[in-house]
């Protein structure tokens, strides 16, 4: 029992790190809806270019706002606007909870932005799960539960780990509690 237990600690260590390590290769890229909605980390100039080429972008959604001085602002908005790609900066921490009427914000956008749509953070993790749990919800109509399945480790999200990006899953469920309530009060 003593050497099962550090095994099974290792064995699981290993596997999360492998994860990790695969998650960062492949930019955390992940469809939302097939032809309509992707996610993502931040994605260099090259692997930009190499998902335009496949996916078609017509729009890129940044949730780390404007950050004019940053090199990797500067090339994404070039890249953009040499490609006739819209783009779109909301400004999201994912230690800070969003009121549903930035969610509704959020919504508003990738409703009325060129699809298909790249939402992307820094990580594609945290920020980019909760702006593809609310595409799913608001847009896809899935159900909560269905698309708060965005938000998991599987994606990078661990707010066990990391408490502080439990505000994505609040202020998640905190928009789909309003939006239950104003379909509700539209069929009343």
């Amino acid at each position: 029992m003593k050497r099962t237990l550090p095994a099974i600690i290792l064995t699981l260590l290993l596997t999360l790190g492998v994860y990790a390590l695969y998650t960062i290769s492949t930019g955390n890229f992940h469809e939302i809806v097939d032809g309509q909605a992707y996610r993502s980390a931040q994605l260099t100039p090259v692997e930009l270019s190499k998902k335009v080429s496949r996916y078609g972008f017509a729009s890129v959604l940044n949730l780390r706002g404007p950050n004019a001085d940053k090199d990797w602002y500067q090339q994404e908005i070039a890249f953009c606007n040499n490609r006739g790609i819209e783009h779109y900066d909301i400004t999201l921490s994912a230690g800070k909870d969003i009121s549903p009427a930035q969610s509704e914000e959020i919504v508003s956008i990738m409703k009325s932005a060129p699809k298909p749509i790249l939402i992307h953070c820094r990580n594609g993790a945290d920020r980019a799960a909760f702006g593809a749990a609310l595409y799913e919800l608001a847009i896809a109509n899935e159900s909560p539960e269905e698309a708060s399945e965005e938000m998991t480790m599987w994606y990078g999200h661990i707010p066990f780990i990391t408490p502080h990006v439990g505000a994505m899953d609040r202020s998640f469920w905190a928009y789909a509690d309003t939006l239950n309530k104003k379909k509700k009060s539209e069929v009343d």
